[in-house]
């Protein structure tokens, strides 16, 4: 199973404010305070994750939380297109092969792929289907 949920830092700022260090994407975020500090860090994610799709290479897989960090998931549309695009590379599914499978054009499949495109859940849940996957979604 494949989850989307990172390890961050949070680290007062001695002048005020919060850093967050969002280790397996190699960067950090900021903002006034704790709450916003991990808001942050979600949309560093996000972005993050939203990039590497669109470039094609893989999202990397979230590492053991060291002591002092927090567990931070993805946005839930950054996960699922990410879901999406890291099956079709495991699996070594083309977006053509999987439109075929789907009954839908391949040019639909890479809309659901691009991170600006707001596909439906349930064209999602065709694509997860047509790949046998069956994803799930926790709340914390």
């Amino acid at each position: 199973m494949r989850d989307f949920t990172y390890p961050v830092r949070p680290e007062e700022q001695p002048d005020g404010g919060f850093v967050v260090h969002v280790r397996d994407f190699g960067g950090a975020t900021q903002a006034n305070d704790r709450a916003g500090a991990l808001q942050a860090a979600e949309d560093y994610i996000g972005t993050w994750i939203d990039m590497l799709v669109e470039m094609g290479r893989d999202v990397p897989v979230p590492s053991e939380a060291e002591p002092g960090e927090l567990m931070v998931a993805a946005p839930i549309d950054a996960a699922t297109v990410a879901l999406l695009h890291q099956a079709l590379r495991e699996h070594s599914v083309t977006r053509v092969e999987l439109a075929r499978r789907m009954g839908k054009d391949e040019k639909e499949v890479r809309r659901m792929l691009d991170p600006r495109h707001g596909t439906k859940l349930a064209t999602f849940r065709a694509a997860f289907r047509a790949l046998g996957i069956r994803p799930e979604i926790r709340a914390a």
